[in-house]
């Protein structure tokens, strides 16, 4: 009898052995999945980037998809929506966090993580109003939207209207005072108001508080209770800070940049310049705002320098190829450095591709002081009465 049981017993035995090392497999599987997109983005290897993460849209691991339909329906998706959508992708992030917001169901958990996607989708696709019909939508989901929430001020800002944002964010922190992407988010808007101190003290302020995981507590706890998750919560963590930690340093040396303190903002420069950095991404801000120091300070051939490499980093990557920053930095430097003919066909470029009336503004403002420059005062006249008129209310756009 127990000769007929012996090969069903070594069977499930069997079975059971391969559903363990499989669970396990799939369990370690999707808490290092990220790793080479990690690796990637602090290498800029944005085509081997892309090519992995679509690679990793879906996967044939079972245990792995029965998590994703059933336990957290919509977060993968909303994920890769926003990788997607920082490589340029956007209409394609859109439709895919679109789907993962139908899929989530009633769930207030899943709910807020794909509703904060999606506003940062539509804020990186530069379509800030419909971000911001999301902002009811958005509080009812607190505390768990918390960094979604956050975007809606950054709308504000973008549309013209960082005194909005001011009170916005400053609400905000009242509710919730750790809030990293609000603090940050004012010390934007402060600075287009033009409260230069202010922005850097904000930011400051925030330099000596560790990047928190954007994870709920209990998310964490679990994490906590095994090797593999600890390595999880590491890499997450070295993830925010190598963004966070200098790029406060360069929005500190930005807002002394705007106040005209070229030699007050190279200290901050120096200091992110050695900082550790999760993307290449963050060498191309400092690439331009050093440029943009170095002319300021009378350096124009390192000046220069740092735009060809900023050039050379931005011409890598899908999304920034068409952004306007690297044109208008271009001529920023020009424009300093009183070479104004160039100067002035950047800028033109840059107007082409800016993607809110802030940064059209911004780019009027500066094509205004190289037009002044240059002597062309018809010109000058006509682009100080656009830039009045254009509703802005910024530090740097005249009363109409």
């Amino acid at each position: 009898m127990l000769w007929s049981w012996g090969p069903w017993l070594f069977i499930g035995a069997l079975v059971l052995t391969v559903m363990t090392v499989a669970l396990l497999s799939d369990a370690r599987f999707m808490l290092r999945w990220t790793i080479p997109l990690d690796q990637f983005r602090k290498q800029g290897e944005w085509e081997a980037f892309e090519r992995y993460l679509r690679l990793r849209r879906t996967t044939w691991r079972p245990f792995v998809l029965l998590v994703r339909w059933f336990y957290s329906p919509g977060i993968h998706e909303s994920k890769i929506a926003l990788e997607l959508s920082q490589l340029g992708y956007h209409d394609e992030a859109l439709t895919l966090v679109s789907g993962a917001l139908e899929r989530t169901g009633r769930n207030t958990k899943r709910v807020a993580a794909v509703l904060s996607a999606r506003a940062l989708v539509l804020y990186q696709a530069a379509r800030f109003e419909e971000a911001l019909e999301l902002r009811d939508a958005l509080r009812a989901s607190l505390p768990r939207a918390r960094h979604g929430y956050a975007v809606v001020g950054l709308c504000l800002t973008e549309l013209g209207r960082p005194d909005e944002a001011e009170r916005f964010f400053r609400q905000l922190l009242l509710d919730d005072a750790s809030n990293d992407s609000a603090q940050i988010g004012l010390a934007g808007a402060l600075r287009w108001l033009g409260r230069f101190d202010e922005s850097v003290q904000v930011l400051q302020a925030l330099q000596a508080k560790a990047a928190e995981p954007v994870l709920p507590p209990d998310r964490v706890k679990t994490f906590q209770s095994s090797e593999e998750g600890r390595a999880f919560l590491s890499r997450l963590e070295a993830r925010r800070s190598g963004m966070l930690n200098p790029g406060r340093q360069l929005a500190c040396a930005e807002a002394l940049m705007c106040a005209g303190r070229a030699r007050a903002a190279l200290p901050f420069l120096e200091q992110a310049g050695t900082q550790a950095r999760s993307t290449k991404l963050i060498r191309v801000l400092e690439l331009r705002i050093g440029a943009w120091a170095s002319a300021a300070v009378g350096s124009p051939q390192d000046a220069d320098a740092k735009l060809e490499e900023m050039w050379r980093l931005v011409h890598a990557h899908p999304a920034w190829r068409t952004r306007h920053e690297a044109w208008l930095y271009q001529g920023i430097v020009d424009s300093v450095l009183r070479r104004f003919e160039p100067s002035l066909r950047a800028l033109s470029e840059s107007r082409v591709h800016a993607n809110s009336p802030l940064a059209r503004a911004w780019v009027g403002w500066w094509t205004l002081q190289t037009q002044r420059g240059a002597g062309l005062v018809s010109e000058a006249g006509k682009t100080e009465r656009t830039l009045a008129e254009s509703g802005v209310r910024a530090w740097f756009v005249p009363h109409s």
